[in-house]
């Protein structure tokens, strides 16, 4: 009989990302190993894409060694170019990540075409068509125990993709072998009668197993022992075999006795330790959100405007600030909880990251800008919004804007260029100095405004005038607040109750959400069994409220918090104040939640309770809106934890309500005893590094109530609004042809959902989209520059077939349920 293992190698060449990133004397002495036979087997180099890369740029001979490796069957290279992080990736990060890691294997010599998956979470029903875009139709995923995954399944996506999965152990060949948890696993692969293979087989991860050597004897000796082969002869011969290699065989063997196929949401989100929510991880994820969104959202589209525009591109700069964020995240995957000079260094080069993207994208709009013809601009300050989604915009929001310090006042009006007036509120006034572009330094007043923005283009600008005045008109209609504790618009009424939470009624739906927003503080250990320390609730309190603003374009009240802990570490103190905003034209409550904590060993959650039976758990993730949990398992479990990407929703039949956010990555449902959706915003262990000191974090949230189907994708664009906002870009000595309103690019309808926007190596452009709806979109994208041709594209980017144009301006497209299209735009311009 003989007994296969699989050889990957994930982390276990010696690479240091944060204090020798330029070494790579593992890698090199590994591959001389497999050169002089000093190793057996074949090896699965599956996340190495980087290092790959990194060697043969430092010797383009380990091109021709590395070749010679995959022709003898000693390594195979791919798919990725390094590890995700399951917790950070988003699906347009995904593709990034296979992308480079592709071109890179190839560029050596060939790449490994199995999907090899180090999600141990979040693992949607898009993951087969992400993969089958780089031409992948089978995926091994790490085990995770569930009595619902066979061992091998057909795993069909909500789009109709599929793939063959295998699920399997992975053994450490390094580390000290849990038998215990060995047993588990085993227990429910067994059990599996429908399993269409009966091949033995163990992965092994690491570089020390060997066929002869004693750890793999032991672990053939213990499945013999537990029944999963016969090895009381002894006659059992151990194999190497390749993932690709023991594909074919479950294939060879599915054709005669076909597998389960599975569907929809298949692979089991396991819930993850409190300990990833330490204060330093959350910093980190919020600061992955905002460079991996400014990344995809602002700085790479715009860049591609601007080469389009003046002939000028950071595309060189743009991938390799994709290939330092895809790093980031995979040293934040492999940081300890406790090594917080590890943090620290992860938090600092984020923080450069995002500074990075901001440039590229401030960059790459004053290039623009600076092409606008404007009337009198030597005598008249203007200014223009940029809109960074591709569908028109109309909603309120809040923008700076500047007058030289010689013609400021106290307020200023806002006009378009026809000099209608825009409906706007001036909040305040500050003192600037500033260098406008090509011009010497001037003193300024900064206003911080709100204005009512109207048919804003599809990613793309409209202009404004700004004119100093003593005092501006206040807008005729009715303030947000027009009794006490209460904000109110013609789609929802927030109250604030007394001890600070809230209740939300629908006006578009009539539900009513009560006492919202209050959070539990918890201590984490207690040493004192006798005394347990009593954990700390808001509802108990008596908070300070304050009206903050109010005006018919926006109210806002805040709500401050403020306690001492007694018998934690000397009674430190800790404050929350939290602002409830609301404008007129909004159909959800914005929070603004600010924590100040000089307290370790506790924990605290933020709580919004749910008061209806929740037959949709529903969450925005990789390509799709998707129920999280199959309806039939509701109301079998009691807690779920579900990935925050943009949104995460809970709702029955009728109605419900959604959380927006792009800092907090990840929240907590509950369905019995108190249902609620919860979210941790600070857990400060009694370990906690030395001289951290006063903790203070920020985190943004809108509770937005169902207002229909979420399956037909307006919540997810609602979202979009929410996160990637309007920005309002000075403009001085324009001289270029441009008009003051353009429109880039425009996607319809808006439940067409864009992605991806980005300069490719020939000089056109790589446009990606999806339709998470459940039905087919009849597509329309308009662009500025005329076009010559439309391919239709895989995600590795090869050509699949033409797309008809309906002029040359105009791309007509019928997008299937659930499907990824990534486009190329060739332009007549060239």
């Amino acid at each position: 009989m003989k007994f296969s293992i699989i050889r990957v190698v994930s982390q276990s060449i010696d690479i240091d990302e944060i204090d020798t990133p330029n070494s790579l004397d593992g890698i090199k002495q590994f591959i001389g190993f497999l050169e002089e036979n000093k190793q057996s087997g074949v090896f699965h180099l599956t996340f190495h894409g980087k290092h790959l890369q990194k060697l043969i740029e430092s010797d383009s001979t380990w091109i021709g060694k590395l070749d010679k490796l995959c022709e003898q069957k000693k390594i195979l290279l791919g798919p990725w170019y390094l590890q995700p992080n399951d917790c950070l990736a988003s699906g347009e990060t995904l593709v990034r990540n296979l992308y480079f890691g592709n071109r890179i294997c190839y560029h050596i010599g060939n790449v490994m075409k199995v999907g090899f998956s180090a999600l141990s979470c979040n693992n949607n029903s898009q993951l087969p068509q992400i993969f089958n875009g780089f031409n992948i139709d089978t995926i091994f995923i790490p085990v995770t125990t569930s009595p619902h995954l066979p061992r091998e399944f057909f795993w069909e996506g909500t789009d109709g993709s599929k793939a063959l999965v295998i699920s399997n152990f992975i053994i450490d060949a390094d580390e000290p072998i849990d038998y215990n948890y060995l047993a588990d696993i085993l227990q429910y692969l067994t059990g599996e009668s429908e399993t269409a293979s009966e091949i033995p087989v163990m992965i092994i991860n690491g570089l020390d197993a060997d066929l002869n050597n004693t750890k793999v004897s032991e672990i053939i000796n213990y499945l013999s022992q537990k029944g999963i082969f016969d090895n009381s002869q002894n006659d059992v011969q151990a194999e190497y075999i390749s993932l690709p290699d023991h594909f074919w065989k479950i294939k060879e063997i599915a054709a005669k006795n076909p597998i389960k196929t599975l569907t929809r949401e298949v692979i089991p989100n396991p819930r993850i330790s409190f300990q990833k929510s330490t204060i330093n991880y959350l910093r980190i994820i919020s600061k992955n959100s905002h460079a991996e969104q400014g990344l995809q959202f602002y700085s790479e589209p715009w860049d591609f405007i601007r080469f389009k525009t003046v002939g000028k591109s950071s595309f060189n700069t743009v991938e390799d600030i994709w290939k330092q964020l895809l790093t980031l995240q995979f040293n934040t995957n492999n940081c300890a909880n406790s090594d917080h000079r590890r943090k620290r260094i992860i938090r600092s080069k984020y923080s450069s990251l995002i500074k990075n993207i901001d440039d590229i994208y401030l960059d790459s709009v004053r290039h623009v800008l600076n092409e606008i013809q404007l009337p009198d601009v030597d005598k008249d300050q203007y200014f223009s919004i940029v809109n960074p989604l591709p569908y028109v915009r109309t909603q309120i929001a809040k923008v700076n804007v500047e007058l030289p310090s010689d013609i400021a006042l106290d307020n200023v009006i806002i006009e378009d260029l026809s000099g209608n007036n825009i409906p706007s509120i001036t909040l305040a006034k500050s003192d600037i100095s500033q260098v406008f572009e090509d011009q010497n330094t001037i003193k300024k007043q900064q206003y911080s405004c709100v204005l009512d923005l109207k048919n804003i283009p599809a990613m793309g600008y409209k202009t404004f005038k700004i004119l100093p005045v003593r005092k501006s008109p206040m807008p005729s209609k009715k303030n947000i607040i027009t009794d006490h504790h209460i904000l109110e618009n013609d789609y929802i009424r927030v109250t604030i109750n007394d001890n600070g939470t809230f209740n939300v009624y629908s006006k578009e739906t009539g539900v009513s959400y009560k006492s919202l927003g209050y959070f539990i503080d918890r201590v984490l250990s207690n040493t004192d069994s006798k005394h347990p320390q009593p954990k700390i609730i808001s509802t108990d309190m008596s908070p300070t409220i304050s009206r903050v603003d109010n005006n018919m374009l926006f109210g806002s009240y805040k709500i401050e918090y403020n306690w001492v802990h007694t018998g934690v570490n000397d009674s430190k103190r800790t404050k929350i104040s939290i602002i409830l905003s609301l404008d007129r034209l909004s159909r959800s409550v914005d929070i603004n939640f600010d924590l100040v904590d000089a307290t370790d060993n506790h924990q605290i959650e933020y709580f919004f309770p749910i008061n209806f039976k929740v037959d949709h758990i529903y969450s925005d993730i990789r390509f799709d809106i998707q129920d999280v949990i199959p309806i039939g398992n509701i109301h079998n479990l009691s807690q779920f934890q579900v990935a925050l990407n943009t949104l995460v929703g809970v709702c029955d039949d009728i109605a419900g309500f959604a959380i927006i956010s792009k800092e907090v990555r990840s929240v907590y449902i509950t369905t019995r005893r108190s249902p609620h959706l919860s979210m941790t915003v600070l857990t400060k262990p009694e370990s906690q590094e030395a001289g951290s000191g006063t903790t203070m974090l920020n985190y943004t949230f809108s509770f937005y109530p169902y207002i229909g189907g979420w399956e037909n994708g307006q919540i997810l664009r609602d979202a979009y609004n929410k996160l990637f906002e309007v920005k309002a870009h000075m403009l001085s000595n324009s001289n270029g042809l441009l008009p003051p309103q353009m429109e880039f690019l425009n996607i319809s309808p808006s439940n067409l959902c864009f992605s991806a926007l980005k300069t490719s190596e020939n000089g056109n452009a790589i446009l990606r989209l999806f339709n998470p709806t459940v039905e087919f979109i009849e597509g329309s994208i308009t662009t500025h520059y005329p076009l010559r041709n439309v391919y239709n594209l895989s995600l590795e980017e090869y050509r699949v077939e033409s797309v008809s144009l309906k002029n040359d301006r105009v791309i007509s497209l019928l997008v299937p349920p659930k499907k990824i299209i990534t486009l190329e735009l060739v332009f007549k311009d060239g």
